[in-house]
């Protein structure tokens, strides 16, 4: 049976706070338009308002993951930048093709100067021609990709296209 769902406390919203609003500059009105609750070790996001009352029991998920904790610290989920990719305007950074194929390789890459300045070290929206693709994280002038197994797999396939593609015109 799926665990019960909590309504937010004060926590919460601090978390989302700190996470969308201060970190990532998502305006709070934007923020707004979704609830959010506590989820196991997770705060998730929807747009179902109010939340039914058949949610607490019957169903495995309602929204996507926001934030997670990691035992470290709450690290932002990967659906969610890319769901609010327009609304972050701060700690984004656009990336290469072939930075992006040596960050899936595990490896990390260091940003233009440019880019390197606009960030502070911590989770980063990584992004490729203006959209945001993935999360990561930025520390000691480095990035390294922050996201799941599974999401490396569909942005390996992704870049290797890019890349042939790319040899192709040349």
């Amino acid at each position: 049976m799926a665990s019960k769902l909590v309504v937010p406390k004060e926590t919460c919203v601090a978390l989302i706070k700190e996470h969308f609003l201060k970190r990532f500059g998502v305006a709070e009105d934007i923020l707004n338009h979704y609830r959010f609750f506590f989820r196991g070790n997770a705060i998730w996001m929807t747009g179902a308002n109010p939340l039914p009352p058949w949610s607490e029991e019957k169903i495995q998920r309602l929204g996507i993951r926001l934030l997670r904790n990691t035992g470290k610290g709450w690290k932002p989920s990967t659906p969610a930048l890319q769901l609010l990719s327009r609304f972050v305007t701060a700690n984004r950074v656009d990336v290469t093709v072939s930075e992006w194929l040596t960050l899936i390789t595990g490896d990390s890459v260091v940003p233009a100067q440019a880019s390197r300045d606009q960030l502070s070290p911590g989770y980063v929206a990584l992004c490729f021609k203006g959209e945001v693709v993935a999360c990561g994280y930025f520390e000691k002038g480095r990035l390294v990709l922050a996201t799941s197994r599974q999401g490396v797999q569909s942005l390996s396939s992704i870049f290797e296209r890019f890349r042939s593609a790319r040899a192709e015109d040349e």
